[in-house]
């Protein structure tokens, strides 16, 4: 065996190191969420986390403005008329009478304000990724045991956030319906701090268990996603824009001011002169600091010193605010001008609202329409309505065309007709009254017909 040389050992060493700064490098790169291969530490470095927890959810929808105000914005939309449920088949004419089952559904909508908690929920939903709906049942049950007999009604809803939600006792039988669902949940009432939601000040936390009967999840418990997820990273940005403009005004603004001193001035006498040691001379050019920020018509007195304000520089923030909001924008599929409203000085066109109703009717057919079937199933099985072969949820059209759209529409088949008389008449008028958003009026019955003649006058009895 040859005898390692310093030259050869130095490079067994770079082997070594290499081998294991590769191995830091993959490791990292499968903990962390970057996408950079060449900087696996990308995120750390930025501030992004690598896990996003429920509670740094809730914390970002909470604390930033634009994530609360994007997601209550297309909330509101999503949610800016209620749904109807109907008997039967959705090929069916939505002019059709209402059901006794239509009407008992609506009474029970109505007088418990259930859409209203639905509603609620939902919003938790797009902000944790899943949540439920406690159902209190009238019938004499508890919360751990399963709906007996026919309720009387619904006491109240309760929406819950996915952190107060937790599943328990999973069925594992591979022939059950309910395969890979919680035999039930335990419900937290207490604080937000500890990855639950705040009840109320000085109020001790309570675990429910309760029956899966009694609870409604929307959305899914294992996979659902939040809103917020895919652009969490570009709020840290935004929220760091925002917080190193405001600290550069405070910088600004509060004086900082540097004294430079003459290099024949000698410190030590200046020091003795105000009868402090030489370690605390700082405290006094502090304190003649705080003075004179603190007055109106103050004056610094120096002999031998130039006394400046430190002034920080403040980069414009609008450009990477924006680059920002666009990125929220597209993640969020929201136009970005509908989600700061007229914060940019201008309105929303005409395109983007469009493209933001279709994509708040595509959430409603899509998810909200499946977490209201739940409901609707949820409430039949417990026997508050009745048991219905077929139902379906019933939306208005989002992106139907407005009033004054139709209007428009009408105008301009009225005006074609118009420039095309020799042609002959291109719209009928009960298309153009059909298009301007109006039923057209129905044809009244013929009066009969009068009689022309004397001789047609029916004759008086004829008395003997």
């Amino acid at each position: 065996m040859s005898e390692l040389t310093p030259e050869t050992l130095e490079q067994v060493q770079l082997q070594v190191n290499n081998v294991f700064l590769e191995n830091i490098r993959s490791t990292m790169a499968g903990m962390s969420g970057s996408s950079d291969s060449k900087r696996p530490r990308a995120w750390c470095e930025y501030g992004y986390p690598e896990v996003i927890e429920q509670n740094m959810l809730y914390n970002m929808y909470d604390r930033n403005a634009l994530a609360f105000g994007s997601i209550n914005t297309i909330h509101g939309k999503c949610f800016e008329t209620n749904p109807e449920i109907f008997e039967g088949e959705e090929s069916e004419e939505e002019s059709k009478e209402r059901t006794p089952w239509d009407k008992q559904v609506a009474k029970l909508m109505k007088d418990g304000d259930l859409l209203n908690y639905f509603s609620q929920a939902y919003l938790y939903r797009m902000v944790s990724g899943w949540s439920g709906l406690l159902i209190q049942y009238k019938d004499g049950g508890k919360w751990e045991e399963p709906v007996g007999n026919k309720p009387k009604g619904i006491v109240k809803l309760i929406p819950a956030w996915a952190t107060q939600l937790t599943p328990s006792d999973i069925d594992t039988n591979t022939n059950s319906e309910a395969y890979g669902e919680p035999k039930s949940w335990q419900y937290n009432e207490g604080d937000l701090k500890n990855n639950t939601i705040q009840a109320g000040a000085s109020v001790a936390a309570r675990q429910i268990t309760v029956h899966p009967d009694r609870i409604l999840i929307l959305g899914d418990w294992r996979t659902g996603r939040s809103m917020l997820r895919s652009v969490y990273n570009n709020f840290i940005n935004i929220e760091k824009i925002e917080g190193g403009s405001g600290e550069s005004f405070l910088k600004n603004a509060a004086r900082q001011i540097a004294m430079n001193f003459d290099k024949d001035v000698k410190l030590a006498e200046i020091a003795k002169a105000y009868n402090v040691p030489m370690t605390e001379f700082q405290s006094i050019l502090d304190k003649a600091a705080r003075s004179f920020n603190q007055g109106i018509d103050s004056i610094m007195m120096t002999q031998g010193a130039q006394v400046s304000a430190i002034q920080s520089n403040m980069p414009d923030p609008e450009k990477p605010y924006n680059v920002n909001l666009q990125s929220i924008a597209s993640g969020m599929r929201a136009p970005a001008k509908v989600l700061v409203g007229m914060q940019t000085g201008e309105r929303a066109s005409s395109e983007d609202l469009k493209q933001f109703d279709k994509t708040c009717q595509g959430i409603r057919t899509k998810d909200i329409d499946r977490d209201m079937r739940g409901f609707v199933r949820k409430l039949a099985k417990a026997k508050v309505i009745e048991p219905v072969s077929e139902f379906y949820i019933h939306w208005d059209d989002l992106s139907e065309a407005t009033q004054s759209d139709k209007l428009a529409n009408a105008l301009t088949m009225a005006d074609i007709n118009q420039k095309n008389m020799s042609l002959g008449e291109v719209y009928t008028r009960d298309q153009i009254i059909i298009a301007s958003g109006f039923e057209p009026a129905k044809e009244l019955a013929p009066l009969p017909e009068l009689p022309d003649t004397e001789a047609d006058q029916p004759q008086p009895p004829v008395t003997q």
